[in-house]
């Protein structure tokens, strides 16, 4: 009897392996053009700013009993310290939504949040759920959408909550609030660009379309 050919013992095996080899194809793709996007948008290759900390010597960013978050935020010097004023914790609920932005950022970061630290940004669970609440805030945005941004890309809880906002704040200047939010919900990772994308918001939305389209085109494959 003729042997049949190996391929035929396993007639679904390279079919199979099709749509979640183009899938990965596409989520790499994505995550190369969304670092390629911020240095073409504002030249900075970097995608945070820079500092120093003590990892050794990081301090926990704990709860108080007074219904209050806090985070670590990027001093002057370069070095992290906590903020004293904290920001409310509203309710049960709210609490609920940011244990799920942890979550999220844990799933895209499994090495980071399990040692605390993005190269020198400290990234424990309070530090993300104090910047998903500052986002939120300094946004002007609601629970729901803040935690949508970070469905997509969790990318702006590895840098200060003051250059998140500034970046922010340059791109509803250089645009409208409208805009600058429907740009953020295509293409979170834009957060990390710095103030100079005041300038730049129509390559900005241009950018981000693409992203948006690459990750939905992603998204099919899974």
């Amino acid at each position: 009897m003729t042997a049949a050919p190996a391929s035929a013992s396993f007639p679904h095996s390279r079919q199979s392996r099709k749509p979640r080899a183009s899938a990965a194809a596409v989520a790499a793709l994505v995550a190369a053009w969304s670092v390629f996007s911020v240095a073409f948008v504002t030249g900075i290759t970097s995608v945070r700013p820079l500092g120093r900390t003590n990892r050794f010597a990081a301090e926990s960013a704990a709860e108080s009993d007074s219904g209050m978050c806090f985070g670590h935020c990027l001093q002057p010097d370069g070095t992290w310290q906590i903020d004293k004023e904290g920001v409310p914790v509203q309710s049960e609920e709210e609490e609920a939504m940011a244990t799920k932005a942890w979550e999220l950022f844990s799933k895209q970061f499994p090495a980071a949040s399990e040692r605390g630290m993005y190269m020198d940004t400290p990234v424990t669970e309070q530090d993300i759920k104090y910047r998903w609440r500052k986002m939120r805030d300094n946004f002007g945005l609601t629970s729901t959408q803040v935690l949508g941004v970070m469905e997509k890309d969790s990318m702006p809880m590895v840098v200060d909550a003051e250059f998140v906002r500034s970046t922010w704040d340059a791109m509803v200047k250089g645009s409208s609030k409208e805009e600058a939010t429907e740009v953020l919900m295509k293409h979170p990772g834009i957060l990390v660009s710095g103030p100079n994308i005041e300038n730049n918001m129509a390559q900005a939305k241009l950018t981000s379309t693409i992203i948006g389209g690459m990750r939905d085109v992603g998204r099919m494959f899974r």
